[in-house]
This record gives structure tokens, sequence and C-alpha cells, in this order.
């Protein structure tokens, strides 16, 4: 019993401890929404699945717009619920930039992962959100990004996603 009462109290001064140097530093480290391990399908779906993680991570700490410029191909097509048409690598960073110069972080975590036989083709699927640098949600939904293995590099050539609602505060 005082073993469990010890935990919880030291769990809490970590948990505040971290809320403070959050603040101190201006803001807390933006993360992606939770899923839990991707569910993996055909031969290269772990790695696939690594590189839409660490795609993540580079769009959480350099911004949208640097993430998408490294991982989508240049021929890439992005299509959006409030879009009337896809559209190409060049619109697709400018609106990012937008989000980055807004000060917000874009991350998302893969739900599942899954590749064709011959690993060089495949998608990933998942939930995203838009995040203040204090990790306030203001935006959430779900994506999915069809990916192409050329020369060993996994590259996005499509992707979309939906809006889902916020929970009311």
């Amino acid at each position: 019993m005082k073993t469990a009462r010890s935990f919880r109290r030291w769990t809490a001064v970590i948990v505040v401890a971290a809320a403070f140097v959050g603040m101190i530093a201006g803001e807390l480290p933006a993360a992606p929404p939770a899923v839990g391990a991707p569910q993996l399908l055909g031969p290269s779906a772990e790695a696939l699945a690594q590189v839409d993680i660490e795609f993540s991570r580079l769009s959480a700490a350099e911004g949208a717009a640097k993430a998408f410029g490294v991982y989508l191909a240049d021929n890439a097509l992005e299509a959006f619920a409030d879009t009337s048409h896809p559209a190409d690598k060049a619109a697709i960073l400018a609106r990012l930039r937008q989000l980055d110069d807004m000060g917000l972080v874009f991350v998302w975590a893969p739900h599942r992962a899954e590749t064709a036989q011959t690993g060089d083709f495949g998608y990933t699927f998942g939930k995203w959100e838009l995040q203040k640098k204090s990790g306030e949600v203001v935006a959430r939904g779900y994506y999915t990004s069809i990916w192409k293995r050329t020369d060993g590099a996994w590259k996005a050539i499509f992707d979309m996603g939906n809006q889902s609602p916020l929970e009311a505060k």
C-alpha cells in the first residue's frame, strides 16, 4: 500500500516537473496520436511503418513543409475534403508552410501498414493531429498515404485525409 502511494506521488512529481520544464522551454513536445502498435501486412510493412513514423517525427521537429519536402515523391498528389482537385507537391508544400508559419505542429501515427509482395508498393493508414506547440489539439482526423519504393527509398506518391470533429470541452 505504501509502495503504491509512493509510486503515485513520484509519478505526480515527474508529471508536474515535466510540465514545468515544458513551460520554461516555451512548449511541450508534440506527440503523435495514440494508436498502439501498427498492424503490419506484407513483406516490407514494418519498414514502411517505420518510415511513416520517422516522417511524422521530422514534421514535429522541423515543420510539416520540411518533412513533406523530404518524404513526398516529386510527382506526389494530395486530396483533402476541402479541395476541389488534387494538389501537386508545390501546392502541398505551400499549404503546409502556412501551418508552420502559424506555429502549428502536424503529427500522425500509422495504425496499419501494408505492402505488396514485391515490397515496392504499399500504403499506411492512421490518425493525424494538428497541435499548438503547447500540445493542444486544434484538428484531427484520419489519413491514408500511398507509397512507392524506388532505389531503396520509400516516397509517398498520394496522400489523403479527412477531418474528424473534436470532442466538446
